[in-house]
Formats: structure tokens, C-alpha cells, sequence
């Protein structure tokens, strides 16, 4: 499983949100400039956020215990 892979599985099916979509949500944080990050509006940044933590969490992972898929 990659990064992109578990962002997509978090926003599709793990996570809950009561607001649509951002492009944010399942963009790879690595890739958000900070000029974005400074126009981003409440659920923009939220979405951001949310991706980053799910990224932050997947690197904490060692790859031998990840889900070869």
C-alpha cells in the first residue's frame, strides 16, 4: 500500500466528514505549496490537515508491517 493509497482509503472509507470534498482531502500534503496552505479556507485546511496526519501516521509504520497491496 502506498501513501496515496491509504489517503484515498481514509477519505473514502474510514473517515467521516460533514462537508463535501476539498481537493485537498486526498492530495498528497507533500505537494501543497505554502502559498496554498495560506488561501485555504476552514474545510480546505481541515481537509490538509487531515491528509497530513494520515500521511504522518503511514511513515511511522515500518514498511515490513505494511499491507503489501
Amino acid at each position: 500500500m502506498s501513501e496515496y493509497d491509504a489517503l484515498e482509503l481514509a477519505a473514502t472509507t474510514i473517515l467521516k466528514y460533514d462537508y463535501p470534498a476539498t481537493e485537498y482531502r486526498t492530495r498528497h500534503p507533500d505537494t501543497v505549496t505554502p502559498a496554498e496552505i495560506a488561501a485555504m479556507d476552514p474545510h480546505e485546511f481541515s481537509d490538509f490537515a487531515t491528509a497530513q496526519s494520515v500521511i504522518d501516521d503511514f511513515r511511522t509504520i515500518p514498511p515490513a508491517c505494511r499491507r503489501p497491496d
